[in-house]
């Protein structure tokens, strides 16, 4: 890792008559190589623990408990709900209603709610809530299913208790699409007032848009900016059309700009539009919230990869962590 560092001198000199597009490639290979490295090293480190531990274990011991204690704030793991409605390419709508209600959930100081990439590891497989308790260290676990007809929107969901596999609730909401927000603030408020035992007067669930179809177009976009590679550019085009829909769509406009970001630090998918769009799109989300995690993350990851302010890019992670830390995860 050392041997990458280069000075600010030696990095004006190299860049000195380089076509900006090619100094852009070098500084991402540089970038990749050096992730790489600090990846290797940490996989050596855990090996050396890993057979440090081997050292110290006798034959006839018992295998380690990989159980992880349980904090001391209620805790709970939303799952992805099924989605049983008659189009399956509508599963982007049921993932998208379940990242909203953890992000809800997880602005609530009174809760520990994991974050939405681990959750979402268990997408598609048959689980056991016990073992998902274990690996993921809550009390709780919420699942359930979606199904979206038309104009109409039901959600099942129950909350199960992840030492004993008990089911401590379940209730099933019928609503219309234009009611999606109010629909998500009722599913978090069922499951906070078990989960703290008392009435709530706030669940977190914030109402993006009164658009209905530009919330459909955003989890779409979203469900395709997810997917990694060609996503963001596939995803642009959703986020787009909900702002032309819905101009004061904060969410959109931050993940508009997250996609634009995505192409300005892309080798393969790079455009020389990208960045300028990418900023333009960010100065809008701001002008509209001027703290949004989601927003200082794409500024953040601008600085750090683009600009190569890595004190800029820390102060907007650390802004972003303690607004909402499932954010950063």
């Amino acid at each position: 890792v050392h041997a990458l560092h280069i000075s600010g001198e030696t990095l004006n000199k190299i860049a000195f008559g380089l076509d900006p597009r090619l100094l852009l490639v070098l500084l991402g290979v540089l970038i990749i190589v050096g992730d790489y490295l600090l990846r290797r090293r940490s996989v050596a480190f855990g090996q050396e623990r890993a057979h440090e531990g081997d050292a110290t274990q006798s034959v006839g011991d018992p295998e380690p408990d990989s159980s992880l204690e349980l904090p001391d704030l209620p805790s709970v793991a939303v799952l992805p709900f099924s989605n049983i409605g008659d189009d399956v390419a509508q599963s982007y709508f049921a993932d998208g209603m379940v990242e909203d209600i953890i992000s809800g959930l997880s602005r609530v100081k009174r809760l520990f709610v994991i974050a939405r990439n681990s959750s979402f590891s268990y997408k598609g497989k048959t689980v056991d809530v016990k073992q998902v308790g274990r690996e993921l260290g809550v009390r709780y676990v919420l699942e359930g299913s979606i199904r979206k007809s038309g104009n109409n929107l039901r959600i099942a969901g129950q909350l199960v208790d992840t030492t004993t596999g008990a089911q401590v609730w379940d209730e099933r909401f019928d609503r219309k699409i234009e009611d999606v927000f109010a629909l998500q603030d009722e599913v978090a408020r069922a499951v906070l007032e078990k989960l703290t035992r008392r009435t709530e007067t706030g669940t977190g669930v914030v109402v993006l848009t009164k658009s209905p179809e530009a919330y459909d177009l955003y989890l779409r976009g979203r469900e395709l900016q997810v997917r990694g590679t060609g996503g963001a550019r596939e995803a642009i085009p959703f986020y787009e059309k909900a702002v032309a829909l819905d101009p004061n769509f904060v969410m959109a406009w931050a993940r508009l700009a997250g996609s634009w970001a995505s192409r300005a630090g892309s080798i393969t998918d790079y455009i020389p539009e990208a960045l300028p769009a990418a900023r333009a799109a960010l100065a809008q989300t701001f002008s509209l919230k001027g703290d949004l995690p989601e927003a200082l993350i794409v500024r953040a990851n601008l600085a750090r990869d683009l600009d190569l302010d890595f004190a800029a890019a820390g102060r907007d992670l650390d802004r972003a962590a303690a607004l909402q830390p499932e954010t950063t995860e």
